[in-house]
């Protein structure tokens, strides 16, 4: 769930996707059985008390369907107060497909980056291409002046860059960052030797991550940080 949002609906759209990133914990199996019929994700919004509250559409990734826009559609004519899409913003490098979403009232934008360069976003999503397609949505959304949080999976091959990441995000009006310890379940299973870092470790460069959020006014905040670590970060997360 994105940061900062409390007492939110989350609508699952199904988990196909576009990248298959090695610490996904749905795992191949259940991507490949394809995502839910758009009629069913319309009343998962009908039979939710959605008024006055945050909608959070959640994949797989939501931007592979057309339909989207009547999710976002429907749940503003429900009520809600906000809608948050969650996306790894590789659709979004076209900007005609972030101008349709904010007039369909889309309120938030949660992109999941996951490197400050692309060899190693690259790598982490197994997916060629993906870092340059995602900045090119985040400048997409800077450009519409669209309210854009970012995700960020920890690994032990990034998480000594994110203060860098903070502050390449920061160049295209992110106003905040969440940095998630990976789960170990689906595709995370067979690639946990790689990507488990030292919480020890991750807590340096969470504080580092901090301080650089603080100076450039973008909030950092981190979920999920085994709790020997999270207790050294909590105070600036």
């Amino acid at each position: 769930m994105p940061q900062g949002i409390q007492d939110a609906v989350l609508i699952r759209t199904g988990l196909r996707c576009n990248s298959a990133c090695r610490f996904c914990e749905h795992g191949a199996e259940l991507r490949d059985q394809g995502d839910r019929e758009p009629a069913e994700v319309l009343a998962d919004i009908d039979a939710a008390d959605v008024s006055g509250k945050t909608v959070v559409l959640s994949g797989g990734e939501v931007t592979l369907h057309r339909e989207a826009l009547d999710w976002v559609e429907r749940a503003k004519a429900r009520g809600a107060a906000r809608v948050v899409l969650q996306t790894n913003g590789r659709m979004l490098a076209y900007s005609k497909w972030v101008r349709r979403l904010l007039r369909a009232g889309c309120d938030v934008f949660a992109v999941a980056l996951h490197g400050h360069r692309a060899e190693l976003h690259d790598w982490l999503t197994q997916s060629e291409g993906s870092f340059e397609q995602t900045v090119k949505g985040l400048e997409n959304l800077r450009a519409a002046e669209a309210v854009t949080l970012v995700n960020c999976v920890i690994t032990r091959s990034n998480y000594r860059h994110m203060p860098e990441l903070v502050q390449l995000v920061n160049r295209y009006g992110v106003v905040a960052v969440r940095f998630v310890w990976p789960r170990l379940s689906g595709d995370a299973n067979n690639e946990w030797p790689m990507l488990e870092a030292s919480p020890s470790m991750v807590s340096r460069y969470a504080r580092l991550a901090s301080t650089v959020g603080e100076r450039l006014r973008v909030r950092v905040s981190f979920d999920g940080i085994p709790m020997k670590s999270q207790a050294e970060v909590q105070h600036v997360g």
